[in-house]
């Protein structure tokens, strides 16, 4: 799986992250043609450094400003159809979720006008052209010395939820535009993950020196591509306490809550504790943008008085649904592809404990059935 990482170093807007981009292979002839229904025109130059400085200037247009529940005028800006990212790959339309997005930070301040739709939608179509299927972002500077302005709060409003860093810069650090397409594209924030790295292109500011910086490459490192397989790599942060003395009963609910509000895993493990005491670890696994809803809830609904937190890397097998009709009735299976390019078949324990139940078969041969099945497919 290619995946591109956007570090921001100490500033970046719209217009950067479009430099990056082309110096990192995207041609800007064919960037300015996925542009050619907005009133802008592009203009790119290459530094030496090597860094590429791209200018996209608004022009007189005819046409009336992009809304939210307008008319998307990537249809017209894109003739040849690089559909856009949604997070988690490609193959639906991320656009129009950066533009909602943009757009209820910046309202009721400001319509959406050509200007930030083209740097939203070249971004977008420029990582389809490139082939990029997943999006990871560094934590995001912000200018600690920032003025109380519109543009000040939009940005701080997109942010949240993700990993940020101070930085002693005058004014904005990210604009609006650029934290709406970074946060509505990011499927992971925090360090580089492991990816065997294939080009890196950086994008200058109109003014300065400031860059920032894209890695582009295949997700996992160079041995797990042999075979043909990937791995998928997300940065994930594991929040884990030790807990002595608290009803066992309370761990149902509490692990109930906890996937509700984005761990993605939660394990309970036996320990013990000092003067020999027995005690529970409680581990939670969550992706940066959901650490503080998942710190808040352990801390608020257990007895314990801190929680640990660090940074992990998740190396993840590709996988993929299929469905499968045993004598049954339909299974959901989720199969995993391997390194060596062989496929592993998990059918959906509900799914078959539901037909085992109503049918009176055992749950092992329906599993069995489903997992024939989908080897066969």
């Amino acid at each position: 799986m290619k995946l591109a990482y956007v570090e921001a170093l100490r500033r970046v807007d719209g217009e950067m992250l479009l430099g990056a981009l082309c110096d990192a292979g995207l041609d800007p002839a064919d960037l300015a043609a996925d542009l050619a229904g907005l009133a802008v025109r592009v203009e790119a130059e290459r530094l030496p450094g090597p860094a590429t400085r791209v200018r996209v200037i608004a022009e007189e247009s005819p046409l009336p400003p992009l809304t939210k529940g307008g008319k998307d005028k990537s249809d017209d800006a894109t003739p040849s159809s690089p559909a856009p990212l949604t997070k988690g790959g490609a193959g639906g339309i991320a656009l129009q979720r950066i533009l909602d997005r943009y757009h209820a930070a910046c309202a009721p301040r400001s319509a959406i006008s050509d200007l930030p739709s083209a740097l939203i939608a070249g971004f977008c179509a420029g990582l389809r052209r490139l082939g990029i299927e997943q999006v990871a972002i560094s934590p995001l500077p912000v200018g600690l010395g920032a003025p109380a302005e519109p543009d000040a709060f939009a940005t701080a409003a997109l942010l949240q939820g993700y990993p940020v860093r101070g930085v002693d810069v005058p004014g904005l650090a990210v604009t609006p535009v650029a934290a709406a397409i970074l946060t509505g594209l990011a499927d992971q924030a925090g360090p580089l993950p492991a990816m065997t790295l294939e080009r890196v292109g950086h994008g200058a500011a109109r003014e300065g020196d400031d860059l920032v910086r894209l890695w582009i490459g295949q997700a996992g490192s160079a041995g797990s591509q042999a075979g043909g397989a990937g791995l998928q790599v997300r940065a994930l942060n594991l929040v884990e306490t030790n807990i002595d003395d608290m009803d066992p009963e309370f761990y149902d609910h509490l692990m109930a809550r906890l996937f509700a509000a984005g761990a993605l895993d939660v394990t309970l493990a036996p320990m013990q504790m000092k003067k020999n005491r027995p005690a529970t670890l409680l581990r939670a696994l969550c992706p940066p943008e959901r650490l503080a809803a998942v710190r808040d809830l352990i801390l608020r609904e257990t007895t314990t008085l801190g929680v640990r937190v660090q940074e992990v890397l998740r190396y993840a097998l590709p996988r993929r649904m299929a469905e499968v009709r045993t004598p049954w009735g339909p299974v959901r299976v989720k199969v995993a592809e391997l390194p060596d390019g062989l496929a592993r078949p998990i059918p959906e324990y509900e799914d078959c404990r539901r037909l085992a139940e109503s049918s009176g078969a055992p749950l092992w041969q329906v599993y069995a059935a489903a997992q024939a099945l989908a080897g066969e497919s």
